[in-house]
């Protein structure tokens, strides 16, 4: 008797059928829900797919019909996703029902794949699956292997989840069936299984696990107890009366494995009753498979009627050569045993079908078959010589195995002796590769000091060249110095000069007035002395700002302002003079243009510019222009003077340089000079345009007020009546004429030379002070103390404060700032005055 073990041809077919039967169950994983694709969430996926998978396993006939009218419907249509799920689905159902029905669905799911606008994501790779589980069942090999390769450079199997879990069982089936490791397979099994996320998958992980112990040629009674309790618990999860493909499927397996123990009695019972589940399904094929299992195992129980009755209910037509071989001989085996002799055509018919076959091991085992089968019969001399034969097909058997064996030890020597020769070389590389890098190092050494040696000596030449270029930097720089230092030699014999004048006139004046008694004479002399006295100030305020602008100590304090009232203190401060000399001095009427810019270095700029072009005018006029531009505001002073030669002009601007070369013309030289540096200083376009005895026109262009700023009108700067101001002064003659002006204006006015004495009286009187104004330096302390002690004292420190000084520098603009006090720089035009009080107490 014979064991399925033991012999080629039966487990070469049945085994395969199986692997087969777990293809056709993979199918059922991938199955596509209404609504899984493009477009659509993946929160139905789970549900659906557990009910796909059940009713895959339970009606797989009914589930093909339906899917082919969803395919006759959808291929009409443009809707991918729709294809593909009939496609699915009738892929699915063929792989249950055989082979037949997979030759005409496999095209059509070839073609949609190929298809330039099929499905996309999921159902691409579910489609891909079906299409490796139909090519393995055909055995087209190099096909199923494509699109396994496509499932596993897809981005969706390489995270878990539903894709991950078909492309390990597909892996794993395809171990089992083409390269026999089951031990690889039952790995990746084992690492799907916790991936499972329902009872259907987790069954079918369960039977491919068993299944690997029925390929495995290792495995022993243990391990196939094991496989048994995965089984049970596959079955258990889906119970064959409710899914019967499923139990075909299982109840095969398990007989297979009771046979591996030689249970050949359990086995028998197995598969007849997954016979009666194929005939209750009306599954031709796996009727077909299954009585083939049954007549094997009848043979190896001794129950040769049941053999014979069970392969003459068989179409062998279905089966492949291999499987039609092991048949006729289970066939002939049982009829000779019963004392038939038709067995010798089955016998007959097995030989032919063993010419076919390039199988040593069937051969061999036909001719034992074929021995017993003689001998059965009574032909002992056919028997005979059968057993020859097979001693014969032994013995060229064992000569195989030990040719193949010596072919292996000799590819193990050759690889040994190929793995030695490669050592020895690799040694050998390895001491030219350290020999090499020996070289490389002392080479890299030598560049590395060279290259040091280089760079030192191109550091010292760079360093000899910015020496040298230093050196005429400094040369430059010292006779720079040096012209600088003698126009200011030259400027200080003028200024002692030019400021002498002025002081010398001062002193006459005074002792004129002193010994004058006639009252219009004397109100002449005063005049003189006020003209002294500006020109005295003035000449100091240009040598003070030019100090400051020099040494880069100015600190801009920008404002909003309107250039109306700077063009007013002009008029105040040069029409008369303009007048004595007969020139018109042209001012703009009626025009206001807010800009934002430092006041202090505006009026000085003006000033200088109106002064200058006084000075050099004969005759004629002197015009200052107001023009706004979409830049800003343009301030121009233009005369009618001896203008300047081009040669000239840009010498104009340096300090201490005058056009009159004669001398007639008294100044410090630096007038312009100034106008240059605030120009730099604060950004603003400077332009120059003279012709000689055509005049000169200079123009500045200001940047203009922020919108919010120009609707400042008069009434704004309306100076409020009935305000009280303290007045700080500790210059007394300075102090009467203040306070003076500002009564006239309707101001109420409490006045002292210090805070000290200035408390006692707001004190006393009760009265609320809107405004503190004080002069920064005071005799015995400073205005900003002043300030901070009447706040204090009467608990204000938000009371307004104005400082006025003549100090340009930057530290005691921060500390006003600090503390909140209006900083105003001298002299301070009445205009001026007015219009900062104005913007304080408004």
């Amino acid at each position: 008797m014979y064991h399925p073990s033991s012999i080629g041809y039966p487990m070469h077919g049945w085994t395969r059928r199986l692997l087969m039967a777990m293809t056709c169950l993979l199918a059922a994983l991938a199955q596509a829900a209404p609504g899984v694709g493009p477009g659509s969430g993946g929160d139905t996926w789970p549900l659906w797919y557990e009910q796909a998978q059940r009713a895959a396993l339970q009606a797989p006939r009914a589930l093909i019909t339906q899917a082919r009218a969803e395919w006759e419907s959808a291929r009409q249509g443009t809707d991918p996703v729709a294809r593909a799920q009939a496609l699915i689905r009738m892929s699915e159902a063929a792989q249950l029902l055989g082979v037949t029905e997979v030759v005409t669905v496999r095209p059509l799911v070839q073609a949609e794949l190929a298809r330039p606008a099929g499905a996309t994501g999921l159902l691409r790779f579910l489609l891909e699956t079906e299409a490796w589980g139909m090519g393995m069942q055909v055995a087209d090999v190099a096909e199923a292997d494509r699109h396994l390769q496509v499932m596993q450079s897809d981005p969706l199997a390489q995270t878990p989840g539903l894709p991950r879990v078909i492309l390990l069982l597909s892996q794993a089936i395809r171990q089992m069936l083409l390269a026999g490791e089951a031990g690889k397979a039952v790995e990746a099994l084992n690492e799907v299984l916790p991936q499972t996320k329902s009872d259907t998958m987790r069954a079918l992980v369960l039977a491919a696990k068993a299944q690997s112990g029925v390929v495995s040629t290792v495995t022993g009674p243990s391990a196939r107890n094991a496989d048994r309790a995965s089984l049970a618990e596959a079955m258990n999860l889906l119970p064959p009366d409710t899914y019967p493909y499923f139990g075909i499927q299982g109840l095969m397996l398990r007989a297979q494995l009771n046979q591996m123990d030689q249970a050949f009695a359990a086995a028998l019972a197995d598969y007849q009753r997954a016979l009666a589940l194929a005939e209750q399904q009306q599954s031709a094929y796996w009727a077909n498979v299954l009585r083939s299992m049954i007549a094997i195992d009848a043979n190896l129980l001794g129950d040769y009627r049941l053999t014979v009755d069970t392969v003459q209910r068989m179409d062998l037509n279905q089966f492949s050569v291999a499987e039609q071989l092991a048949t006729h001989m289970a066939w002939a085996v049982a009829l000779a045993e019963l004392g038939d002799r038709s067995a010798l055509v089955h016998l007959q018919q097995a030989q032919k079908l063993g010419q076919q076959v390039d199988m040593v091991g069937q051969n061999f085992n036909l001719h034992t078959d074929a021995a017993r089968i003689y001998h059965a019969l009574g032909d002992d001399k056919q028997a005979y010589l059968s057993m020859r034969e097979t001693e014969k097909l032994r013995t060229e058997r064992q000569r195989a195995a030990n040719e193949k064996l010596r072919q292996d030890a000799q590819a193990r020597f050759d690889v040994q002796k190929k793995e030695q020769e490669n050592a020895l070389l690799k040694e050998e590389q390895k001491r030219l590769d350290e020999r090499r890098q020996l070289v490389t190092i002392g080479l890299v050494v030598a560049l590395v000091v060279a290259g040091v040696i280089l760079l030192l000596l191109a550091v010292q030449l760079r360093q000899k060249r910015q020496l040298a270029r230093l050196s005429q930097t400094l040369q430059a720089r010292n006779a720079e110095l040096d012209g600088l230092n003698q126009s200011r030699t030259l400027m200080i014999a003028a200024a002692c000069h030019d400021l002498r004048q002025p002081a010398h006139a001062l002193g006459m004046l005074a002792d004129l007035m002193a010994a004058e008694d006639d009252p219009a004479r004397r109100q002449q002399w005063l005049h003189n002395i006020r003209r002294s006295s500006a020109t005295l100030s003035d000449m100091l305020s240009m040598l003070m700002d030019l100090g400051q602008l020099e040494g880069g100590r100015y600190e801009p304090v920008l404002s909003s302002f309107d250039l109306a009232e700077v063009v007013e203190d002009v008029r105040l401060q040069y029409g008369e003079l303009a007048r004595r000399k007969g020139l018109r001095l042209e001012l703009p009427e009626g025009v206001s243009a807010r800009v934002h810019a430092d006041l202090h270095l505006t009026r000085r700029v003006l000033f200088n510019l109106v002064s200058n072009a006084i000075k050099y005018t004969p005759a004629g006029h002197v015009k200052v222009g107001i023009e706004p531009q979409a830049q800003g505001v343009e301030l121009s002073v233009e005369d009618s003077g001896v203008g300047i030669p081009p040669h000239q002009q840009e010498d104009i601007f340096r300090p201490y340089v005058r056009v009159d070369e004669a001398g007639q013309s008294s100044g410090l030289g630096i007038g312009l000079s100034i106008v240059r540096r605030a120009a730099d200083l604060l950004h603003w376009p400077l332009a120059l345009r003279s012709e000689p005895g055509h005049g000169t026109r200079i123009s500045l262009t200001l940047p203009a007020a922020a919108p919010s700023e120009q609707s400042a009108s008069a009434a704004q700067r309306a100076l409020p009546t009935g305000r009280t101001l303290a007045l700080i002064e500790d210059d007394e003659v300075s102090r009467g004429a203040m306070a003076a002006l500002l009564r006239s204006w309707g101001v109420k006015v409490i006045d002292a030379p210090s805070s000290a004495e200035l408390l006692p009286q707001l004190t006393g009187a009760g009265a609320e002070v809107d405004l503190v104004l004080s002069d920064l330096h005071l005799e015995d302390e400073s205005g900003l103390d002043n300030v901070a002690r009447v706040r204090g004292a009467l608990h204000k420190p938000e009371l307004k404060a104005m400082l006025v000084t003549g100090d340009l520098s930057s530290e005691v603009a921060q500390v006003a700032e600090q503390q909140r006090i209006t900083l105003v720089h001298k002299p301070l035009s009445p205009t001026r005055l007015r219009s900062l009080l104005a913007e304080a107490l408004t």
